[in-house]
């Protein structure tokens, strides 16, 4: 957050007038952020894997990458991940999007 507000702040920026919503600009008491950014980013971060593959009715997808309760809908990318790899998502999306590919195929 310091970062994004160094580059905020820089006159090449200035005619945009970038203005911070979240998580709030520093007040008079505290004069980093109104909430710690650290904080706030742990708060407000959502996980990658939004749409991952499983089994189970409350997930976005099948097995067969497709949408429930969508027609003709398939989620081929990276969201679909259970968990997501601690390395490069490169590989694994590359091979979701060869299976996914294939599922099309077999299903058309």
């Amino acid at each position: 957050m310091r970062f994004t507000r160094r580059i905020m702040a820089a006159q090449a920026l200035a005619r945009f007038a970038p203005e911070e919503w979240r998580p709030g600009p520093p007040s008079r008491s505290t004069p980093t952020c109104s909430t710690p950014p650290v904080t706030w980013e742990r708060r407000s971060s959502t996980p990658s894997a939004r749409a991952a593959w499983a089994r189970i009715p409350r997930r976005v997808v099948d097995d067969r990458l497709r949408v429930h309760g969508v027609a003709a809908l398939r989620v081929v990318d990276a969201s679909v991940m259970p968990r997501i790899t601690s390395g490069n998502t490169n590989a694994p999306t590359v091979m979701i999007a060869e299976k996914g590919s294939e599922l099309i195929r077999a299903d058309a």
